[in-house]
């Protein structure tokens, strides 16, 4: 997972206002800007959003945004 899809990951994460999941963010992100080679998978978005300040996890799998 490259910096450039960081981004993605971090801007599209913090526009949820529900819960969500990585998978989510990755259908949202291939949805708006295509597939590429460099996007990385489930494992490696719940890793980066797991390490994020303003994320919480509710549970596994499922994240959150703190208000």
């Amino acid at each position: 997972m490259n910096s450039i899809f960081k981004k993605w990951v971090k801007k599209e994460a913090f526009s949820r206002t529900d819960e969500f999941s990585a998978k989510m963010i990755i259908q949202s992100i291939v949805d708006e800007r295509g597939t590429s080679p460099y996007i990385g998978n489930v494992a490696a978005v719940g890793w980066y959003l797991g390490r994020l300040e303003g994320i919480s996890k509710v549970k596994e799998g499922i994240y959150k945004v703190k208000v």
